[in-house]
């Protein structure tokens, strides 16, 4: 485990979602079909990441993953208001950015065009109930 990172937390209370993002495999196959363009990019080179974090709880079913020269961030939503979920959505992208740059030696001053990822975050809805529209 790299320093600073946490792997995905795991206990009776993890959702499918996250059980089913903690294999490579399953984290590969999803990042190929959001990259088919990719064709250099392999399973040995997916990095599955959470961030520990102090909102809420601790630790939310977030996840993220680093492939391709991009972090890609998998917000899980059950009944949080879309609010909630913008929030938890930047406030992870500052943690792994925050992170990105400690494990590589690097401040945000040192941080330039080609130096850092891309980023990606999607809303993964998994809860129950009729959909509501957020605007």
């Amino acid at each position: 485990m790299d320093e600073g990172w946490r792997d995905v937390r795991r206990n009776a209370n993890d959702s499918v979602f996250v059980k089913f993002f903690e294999d490579r495999a399953n984290v590969f196959r999803l990042y190929r079909e959001l990259h088919p363009e990719d064709s250099e990019s392999s399973e040995e080179d997916v990095r599955i990441r959470t961030v520990r974090r102090v909102i809420a709880k601790g630790y939310a079913n977030d996840l993220g993953f680093l492939v391709g020269g991009r972090i890609i961030c998998l917000m899980e939503a059950q009944s949080y208001p879309m609010e909630a979920i913008r929030l938890r959505t930047l406030f992870y992208l500052a943690a792994t950015f925050q992170e990105y740059l400690s494990e590589n030696g690097m401040t945000v001053y040192d941080a330039r065009e080609g130096a850092i990822p891309r980023w990606e975050a999607y809303v993964v809805h998994v809860g129950g109930g009729h959909g509501r529209r957020h605007g």
